[in-house]
């Protein structure tokens, strides 16, 4: 699942910059900046969110889990509760 979704957030970036047509005309204008270029440079902070995230899902949050386990600790007995 982890794979699904990480695949649609990196694949949605990808999509929207490659369909032009969505995005290539001047207006509206933000600060005088034509909307070509800062639809682009939103795109790139949307992506880094988008990959922070993919990480999280494929690397980060499995390399958490392992490490527990291999410490032998579980969710419970870190939280103080008794078995």
């Amino acid at each position: 699942m982890a794979y699904v979704i990480s695949a649609g957030l990196l694949g949605s970036a990808f999509v929207a910059l490659l369909w032009v047509p969505s995005y290539a005309h001047l207006t509206p204008t933000l600060g005088g900046i034509p909307f070509f270029y800062w639809y682009s440079l939103l795109w790139l902070v949307i992506n880094s969110g988008c990959q922070l995230v993919a990480y999280q899902l494929l690397v980060a949050g499995p390399r958490r889990r392992r490490i527990r386990d291999a410490r032998g600790t579980s969710p419970t007995s870190q939280q103080g509760i008794r078995e």
